[in-house]
């Protein structure tokens, strides 16, 4: 089938679930959708083929539930396209005319990379005019869900040219944010860190850890199993800076950490862990 095909299906199946159902006959989708009365009724043949469409009365046709379930799969997708496009500067008409092909032709993959990328802009517009925000707030209004996020390890007291922390090769790149029901973890994975050593000559490997967290005026040890440090996303502070599609938001926490090979190769030290989202 072609793509056209296709969409005139889609746009079938969304009139049936949008409009009254006086409004559902071949007649009225003509007009509508600016189409053949011939296009539309050979459609609507094929969708009850299809098990979409019931048309025991030809002049009240009515969507079957497994019609109305595919209608609102498709919805769904049409509605996020149209959101994410016009956030990325498309303008309506064409955001509306792409998200056709979007909804009918995307994986679900990258319908959920879209959605990731839809809730963080409803999130960042929601704290816009929070210049600081603690990570149990963001807990709260993010979705529950796996949010995969970049992040940079610094040390605490950085030289010029020389800010960023052995420490932010020891963990996997990007790190995850875990939301389920307005509680959110930070999970580290850890990954082995190589280092030469000029006191024993020799190439040092290890992985980090012992790892504590700074809240509330101390240090806590953060939870460590199967090389997944775990931080209770409440520890973060969050901060918003700029605006529209230049605003930023990330969070910051300081951390203490101490290698697997001792202290000569990396003694226990102090960096911040800075995420973005």
């Amino acid at each position: 089938m072609s793509a056209e095909y296709d969409v005139l299906q889609l746009r079938i199946l969304l009139w049936f679930l949008n409009s009254p159902p006086e409004e559902c006959n071949v007649t009225a989708l003509s007009k509508g959708l600016n189409r053949e009365k011939y296009q539309i009724s050979r459609m609507m043949q094929q969708l009850e083929k299809e098990g979409l469409v019931n048309r025991e009365d030809p002049r009240h046709p009515y969507l079957t539930p497994e019609g109305k379930a595919k209608g609102e799969y498709y919805k769904e997708r049409m509605d996020l396209t149209v959101s994410h496009l016009v956030y990325e500067g498309v303008d309506l008409e064409h955001a509306r005319t792409d998200a056709y092909y979007w909804a009918l032709y995307n994986s679900d993959e990258t319908m959920q990379v879209i959605r990731a990328m839809d809730e963080k802009c409803r999130v960042k517009t929601y704290f816009r005019d929070r210049e600081k925000f603690s990570g149990a707030e963001l807990a709260k209004e993010i979705q529950s869900g796996i949010w995969q996020l970049q992040f940079i390890i610094n040390r605490e007291y950085g030289k010029a040219g020389r800010t960023v922390s052995m420490s932010n090769k020891a963990f996997e790149h990007p790190c995850v944010m875990a939301v389920v029901d307005g509680v959110g973890t930070v999970q580290l994975h850890s990954v082995p860190i190589r280092a030469f050593s000029p006191l024993s000559n020799s190439l040092l490997e290890g992985k980090a850890k012992n790892v504590k967290y700074f809240q509330d005026g101390m240090f806590h040890q953060a939870e460590f199993g199967s090389d997944v440090v775990v931080i209770p996303l409440e520890a973060f502070s969050f901060y918003s800076n700029g605006k529209g599609n230049n605003q930023v938001i990330y969070g910051s926490l300081m951390l203490k950490f101490q290698a697997s090979v001792g202290k000569v190769h990396m003694p226990e030290s102090k960096a911040i862990l800075t995420l973005v989202l």
